[in-house]
């Protein structure tokens, strides 16, 4: 799993990556907000949307939620299909906020 501080660290450095957040529509743009930057696929709907991603294929894919259970599951629906470099971050959007770090609602 991935560790706030060094998710932090690696946005910061703008490090080529995807960061993928699991979360349903309403979350995204809830009380705890989300990254700039993120992309929001609900994991509902992640298995019919893959295609989607087809471009990262390569690329490292962090998986964010609320907490990391849904993350979780999304690098369950990834991994087989051919996603290798994905990473769930630890503690999710609540972990995030309560760091203090900048969120968009």
């Amino acid at each position: 799993m991935l560790e706030i501080s060094e998710l932090k660290r690696r946005l910061d450095a703008k490090e080529s990556m995807l960061l993928l957040d699991v979360r349903s529509e309403a979350e995204f743009i809830g009380d705890l907000g989300h990254i700039p930057g993120a992309v929001n696929i609900p994991i509902d709907q992640l298995a019919n949307r893959v295609g989607e991603l087809q471009n990262y294929t390569t690329t490292a894919i962090i998986l964010i939620c609320r907490t990391d259970r849904r993350s979780a599951m999304a690098e369950q629906v990834l991994r087989p299909q051919g996603f290798a470099q994905l990473e769930v971050v630890k503690g999710g959007m609540i972990d995030w906020n309560k760091r203090g770090y900048s969120v968009e609602r």
